[in-house]
């Protein structure tokens, strides 16, 4: 097992945060979104089949118990390699309200960085 952690410290508390998580992997994986004793979610990737999947999808308010941690483990012998694209959401006058990070990462050999996706935007308030 290959785990990545990453600590995503511009997300602080009553940031209301909506994600999708998919994969297209041959191992088993799981990626978890969790705060001190607070899981937001866990989605696992449990086959063999590597076709598109839609593994998660939701939404909640970030209630600030801890680090806000994305953790994507994946049963491979091979490195857990990641991509990531991340920005701040901007309002008309360019002030900062919301943050977004897409992921993308690679569980083997082939570099395509499909095999598991993670997009997660959080904005400071809701509505």
């Amino acid at each position: 097992m290959r785990t990545v952690t990453f600590e995503l410290d511009q997300i602080t508390k009553n940031y209301f945060m909506a994600w999708t998580v998919s994969t297209q992997t041959s191992v088993p994986a799981t990626v978890e979104l969790r705060a001190g004793n607070k899981t937001y979610f866990k989605a696992n990737h449990e086959t063999k089949d590597h076709k598109f999947r839609l593994l998660e999808q939701n939404t909640s308010t970030f209630q600030g118990e801890g680090n806000l941690l994305l953790i994507v483990t994946c049963a491979t012998g091979w490195e857990v390699k990641h991509s990531l694209v991340s920005g701040a959401v901007t309002d008309a006058k360019a002030k900062k309200i919301g943050y977004v990070y897409s992921f993308c990462f690679e569980d083997g050999g082939d570099d395509d960085y499909n095999d598991v996706y993670v997009n997660l935007v959080a904005w400071r308030k809701e509505g």
